[in-house]
């Protein structure tokens, strides 16, 4: 019976010995030992694996969390943005309602600072202290022997020097300030001294050369100042001319009466007449842009 399974060995397994069968034996278990300690280490790659798979999804989370905050955040930003620019048009309104207010006003002030010195009139040129301590009393002598007008003491309603610092010898003097009972007084005065202008002749009292000017606000003064090329063009063109209150210049052309509130438009019309040989106002009409220019007066 032992011959026949031993037979059978070798029959199975033919050449192999007693002691191979061991080796085959030790070196499986080595490669099973092996399999078993990778087998380990894949098992704990895998642990760390989950591990960082758990931290992912916990970030994501916390991601999660972080967007769905940041949404609500930017929903409530988008909210308050539309009620800033809802309160932004409001206020813009309201400013632009306020700027016109303002300019209103300011214009009606200035317009009642300038109407409350239309009886006024400014003297310029005399030297300062030379009026004395009775002003009013040396304004007549000097409209007296100047203008060759007699004025009592009702005539002059209050004659006083500007309200600023006494300037130093090396500048001008104050100028002085002439309140008149009425408009016309004023007027009166005014006109005696632009007749002496227009002839050539010179105000001069107590040596100092004197000139009367309408008394207005420093804007309103600018604002006609910036006629004077204007003038000075019509002046060598031999054209009357007036400057109406507040600014506006006017003077007749052609046989048709033409106004300007604007300097630059006055400048721009001037420029377009010949001062050798003068231009109907039809071949002006026909030369000119007349979309900026004012309308013509019948």
């Amino acid at each position: 019976m032992s011959q026949a399974n031993a037979s059978v060995v070798v029959e199975g397994e033919p050449g192999l010995s007693g002691k191979g069968e061991a080796g085959v034996l030790v070196a499986m278990q080595a490669a099973l030992g092996k399999a078993m300690e990778e087998m380990g280490q894949v098992s704990k790659l895998l642990e760390v694996l989950q591990a960082d798979i758990n931290q992912i999804k916990g970030n994501n989370a916390e991601l999660r969390a972080d967007v769905d905050d940041a949404t609500k955040r930017l929903g409530e930003a988008e909210s308050w943005i539309s009620e800033l620019e809802d309160d932004n048009a409001s206020l813009r309104i309201t400013v632009q309602h306020n700027a016109k207010v303002c300019r209103e006003l300011k214009a009606a002030v200035e317009d009642a600072a300038n109407r409350d010195r239309r009886q006024n009139l400014r003297l310029i040129g005399l030297k300062e202290k030379l009026e004395g301590r009775n002003p009013a009393e040396c304004v007549r002598k000097i409209i007296y022997k100047a203008l060759n007008i007699e004025m009592d003491k009702v005539q002059l309603q209050r004659v006083r020097r500007a309200t600023a610092e006494m300037p130093s010898d090396d500048k001008p003097p104050r100028p002085i300030i002439i309140r008149f009972p009425s408009y016309l007084e004023r007027e009166r005065v005014l006109a005696a001294s632009r007749e002496k202008y227009r002839k050539g002749e010179k105000v001069w009292w107590g040596g100092c050369r004197l000139s009367f000017f309408p008394h207005m606000t420093r804007e309103l003064a600018e604002r006609r100042k910036r006629f004077t090329e204007a003038r000075k063009k019509l002046h060598a063109l031999d054209v009357r001319f007036t400057l109406a209150y507040p600014a506006e210049w006017s003077f007749t052309w052609g046989g048709k009466r033409m106004k300007f509130d604007d300097h630059s438009k006055a400048m721009e019309f001037l420029k377009k007449i010949n001062t050798t040989d003068t231009t109907s106002i039809t071949e002006l009409e026909t030369n000119t842009d007349t979309t900026n220019m004012p309308e013509l007066e019948t």
